[in-house]
């Protein structure tokens, strides 16, 4: 059974950042997620659990800032792209399914701004631009990280501890 949701054009705010997540979808073939905006949730939007999602034009403000709170999560075969993340305190961007890509995504001060944790995934033409712990961090196998752009006070630029990672284009200052 193949199911699909669409969320679109609205915001979401909670009053402290314990509040729980925003939006999480807990399984499914597929979502298209676009123009939408968090404020002071624990996390921000996580389809990590759905295959085939596209999370398009989305803010994440702020995650909760006692633990590791995450602004967007994508799974297996998903899309991010021209997404903001601010004031994270664990991955402002997190890619856990394989062949996710994140694509013209920006990212603000935050632990670790963009991370990959499932192979042959792509990470392309992304600014990270807040202070962070680690900029990138491309942690599986066959991944490729192009075009993006690091400044700010970072304490590791791009990270990678496994094999064929391929990083082209990018810039640190």
């Amino acid at each position: 059974v193949e199911s699909y949701v669409v969320l679109r054009n609205f915001s979401i705010t909670a009053s402290t950042t314990t509040s729980g997540n925003a939006i999480v979808l807990v399984n499914g073939d597929g979502a298209l997620i676009s123009r939408i905006r968090t404020t002071l949730h624990r996390d921000g939007i996580d389809a990590g659990a759905v295959s085939r999602a596209i999370i398009e034009d989305c803010i994440v403000d702020s995650t909760d800032g006692n633990t590791a709170g995450v602004g967007i999560t994508i799974g297996a075969d998903g899309i991010v792209r021209w997404c903001k993340s601010a004031a994270a305190t664990g991955n402002a961007f997190l890619a856990s399914g394989a062949r996710a890509k994140i694509i013209g995504c920006e990212v603000g001060a935050t632990a670790t701004g963009i991370s990959m944790t499932a192979a042959n995934g792509i990470i392309s033409d992304c600014r990270v631009t807040g202070n962070t712990t680690t900029a990138v961090s491309a942690g599986a196998a066959n991944l490729r990280v192009a075009g993006c752009t690091i400044t700010g006070t970072s304490t590791t630029g791009i990270t990678t501890s496994s094999a064929d990672v391929a990083i082209k284009d990018c810039t640190i200052s």
